[in-house]
């Protein structure tokens, strides 16, 4: 909902979007461990690791749009 109601805004108001490729990391990400922790009740505790590893990962994902892919 935050992220609607600020794409909303810059919508509205006609700002430029440099944040695309963030964006997405950030939403790849949200769904991953929503998927996840969807099917079950309690998290067991090696799944803190996966969640720990998708920080490196964002900024590695984030780091290939960016430079390799030229997405901004």
């Amino acid at each position: 909902m935050g992220l609607g109601t600020f794409l909303a805004v810059v919508y509205f108001r006609e700002l430029v979007w440099n944040f695309s490729s963030e964006v997405l990391v950030v939403c790849v990400v949200t769904i991953t461990m929503g998927l996840l922790a969807s099917f079950r009740k309690v998290l067991p505790t090696w799944m803190a690791a996966i969640a720990l590893l998708m920080y490196p990962i964002s900024l590695g994902l984030v780091g290939v749009l960016d430079y390799l892919a030229g997405w901004q």
